[in-house]
């Protein structure tokens, strides 16, 4: 699947891997994949363990960033400061995608 995100007003178009049901639980635990978490304007904590280093960019219902998180492994109760629509998790292995959302 691929989603397009926004952030200041640049765009960029990434395929992702949606995770529904048990996979939901799951994320980078067990997927390697860029990944796609919809929820329904939530503040759903994450956490990172059993995962790699990874980027949590939280969109709005429109795809636009709101914040996003450099997450190091081993970390719990993981939120953004407002009310989100999806999750996105960039492995910091897709080194393009996190330049573009990150800078240098």
């Amino acid at each position: 699947m691929r989603i397009t995100i926004k952030k200041s007003g640049k765009k960029i178009s990434l395929n992702v891997r949606e995770m529904k049901g048990i996979n939901k639980m799951l994320g980078l635990m067990c997927y390697r994949d860029n990944l796609l978490f919809n929820f329904n304007s939530i503040k759903q904590p994450i956490h990172s363990f059993f995962c790699p280093s990874f980027l949590a960019c939280w969109l709005d219902k429109n795809n636009q960033v709101l914040e996003m998180r450099k997450i190091k492994p081993w970390q719990i109760n993981l939120k953004p400061k407002q009310e989100f629509s999806k999750l996105i998790e960039i492995p910091l292995s897709n080194y393009k995608i996190v330049k573009f959302l990150v800078g240098n």
